[in-house]
């Protein structure tokens, strides 16, 4: 679909960057010659070649390449760590890593690991092949052999694309060539993009949202796609109102940022754009409309999905229309055909309750938050893939037995209700929920109580093990703006009080710990692993640590003695 959109609309840029035009045609030329570039290297079909790649017209180039050749893509995260770098490349099984020569000495620290092999090259490491301009253009500008792609079948992995990590190493799942079709085809079709549409993509390229909802859609509908190397709040609504973005990408974090900084921005600053819908997936209800208004979004196209998974749900929310808040909608009929149920699941266990006449799960009552779970079929859009080279995480992924013998769900581990009218709304991970006095505690409803505290950059809410104690109690990660002093005692008596007004009593935090970064993922997601492990032990954690007291219902300084007496 890629080589019809060039031959189709030739001229039309595909891609913007940094000012410079690429047009559908230039696409395709130059992703022709790094194809028979990569062919003179011996890649071929069912090959796999790792590119660990800034957002770039190179990351685009060389992605269509690999697909023409019927070869694999496994996109990298150039931000990981050491341990996790080395994992995501020998779980590739690549024969092959191409990246950009900024991230040469984080490759550089994994290569022995890998037991990588040692070129040479002018203008880059001694250990690696240059290639440049100069290089893939002495390879052919036409198109390779049909030949090449002839086999490959829709079935196969047009791309591996690894999960953010925030419970462990990143698992690489399979997105198969059927799978980058439904999203290039169905998200466009669900919201009304077209080909007149420019689409304003900040996100990292690594990711699904921005590879088969940005780019993907682009090669088969022939818009034009204006790319950031990366996401600014400072210069986010500059650069939509230069390009002329019609459609901009979000996800949820990105749109609190951006409201964030629109209370101190002129009006027009944020305001003054030809943006008519923004299309994402975690926009929070508690500021889902305050971010239309403040930023001049007339409409909110949101949704659920899950790289691997097999449940998609969409809400295109439009002007005084209902459900401000879903990430999802389906009339009477479409609930009953659409394969998703919400599963009730035990608090502790994350485990499917089981009735106990039929000996089958049962479904969550309407407004009743559960587990959502997809039907596993052999459909295009119900087949789980799994992930490349893992099959215990993948099998981890799938619930047997459910409704009836030999029935197959993917579990999301996401915690979703269902209104009695359609509407889904997220509460959270099954993971980011904990139990405490008796009570579920969602660490998503306790962070948005944290809301509009002065001076507050982020919370980051996660349950923490005391011995002696059942479940965990509640403590609240806060990272405060640089020269905005944290709390003195009188403000954390009005935050004690606020949180009071604003929570149910079991879910007020116990404890609170300043921090000077909260860290996330590429892809924005906060992490809480090592802040649980860290616990709120003064004798363990360096950071300033507060609890809760009852009695003076406030917060006050969490020594070592009053740690222990706890």
């Amino acid at each position: 679909r890629f080589m019809d959109s060039a031959k189709r609309l030739p001229n039309k840029p595909m891609v913007v960057f940094e000012g410079q035009e690429w047009t559908f045609a230039q696409m395709h030329e130059w992703s022709n010659h790094l194809a028979h570039f990569w062919i003179a290297q011996g890649i071929g079909h069912g090959d796999i070649v790792c590119q660990m790649l800034e957002n770039s017209p190179d990351f685009i180039a060389n992605w269509i390449a690999l697909m023409k050749i019927g070869a694999t893509a496994a996109f990298i995260n150039f931000r990981l760590p050491p341990k996790a770098l080395a994992h995501c490349l020998r779980i590739a099984t690549a024969r092959t890593l191409v990246f950009h020569p900024a991230f040469a000495a984080t490759v550089d620290a994994v290569r022995a690991d890998l037991g990588a092999a040692t070129d040479t090259a002018p203008a880059c490491p001694p250990w690696a092949t240059l290639v440049d301009g100069a290089v893939w253009r002495v390879h052919p500008a036409t198109p390779p052999p049909p030949s090449r792609t002839a086999a490959v079948d829709f079935a196969d992995p047009a791309m591996l694309i690894y999960t953010s990590g925030t419970t462990g190493l990143p698992k690489a799942a399979i997105v198969s060539h059927m799978r980058m079709t439904l999203a290039a085809v169905g998200f466009p079709g669900m919201y009304g993009v077209s080909e007149s549409d420019i689409i304003h993509c900040t996100l990292p390229l690594y990711h699904a949202s921005a590879a088969l909802i940005g780019f993907a859609q682009a090669c088969f509908l022939g818009s034009t796609v204006v790319l950031s190397r990366r996401f600014s709040v400072s210069r986010f609504w500059a650069e939509v109102r230069e390009s002329r973005a019609t459609v901009v990408q979000y996800i949820g974090e990105l749109c609190r940022y951006l409201l964030q900084a629109s209370a101190s921005a002129a009006a027009a600053a944020t305001t003054d754009h030809r943006v008519r819908i923004a299309i994402g997936s975690g926009l929070r209800p508690d500021i889902w409309e305050a971010f239309k208004r403040q930023c001049g979004i007339p409409e909110i196209g949101e949704f659920y999905a899950s790289t691997e998974g097999t449940a998609y749900l969409f809400h295109w929310h439009r002007a005084g229309a209902p459900g401000a808040g879903a990430v999802g909608y389906f009339g009477p009929l479409a609930r009953v055909m659409n394969g998703i149920k919400v599963l009730r699941v035990d608090p502790d266990t994350h485990e499917m309750v089981v009735d106990s006449q039929t000996g089958y799960g049962q479904v969550a009552a309407p407004g009743e938050p559960g587990e959502m779970i997809s039907r596993i079929t052999n459909e295009p859009h119900k087949r789980f893939n799994g992930y490349f080279g893992d099959a215990s995480a993948s099998e981890k992924k799938v619930l047997a037995n459910v409704f009836s013998d030999g029935d197959r769900w993917f579990r999301t581990g996401d915690l979703i209700s269902v209104s009695a009218d359609g509407y889904y709304y997220f509460h959270d991970r099954l993971g980011d929920t904990f139990r405490w006095k008796g009570e579920n505690v969602s660490t998503t409803e306790v962070q948005e109580a944290f809301e509009g505290m002065p001076g507050l950059v982020e919370a980051n809410v996660y349950g923490v093990a005391l011995p002696g104690t059942d479940g965990r109690a509640g403590c609240a990660a806060l990272q405060w703006a640089p020269g905005h002093p944290p709390p003195d005692a009188d403000a954390r008596r009005q935050l004690a009080a606020t949180l009071r007004q604003r929570l149910p009593p079991y879910a007020v935090p116990v404890f609170l710990r300043y921090v000077p970064q909260l860290e996330h993922t590429a892809t924005l997601k906060q992490t809480k692993v090592a802040l649980r492990h860290q616990g709120a032990d003064p004798r363990v954690c360096a950071d300033p640590l507060f609890v809760y007291d009852a009695g003076a219902r406030t917060y006050v300084p969490l020594s070592a003695e009053r740690y222990v007496a706890l």
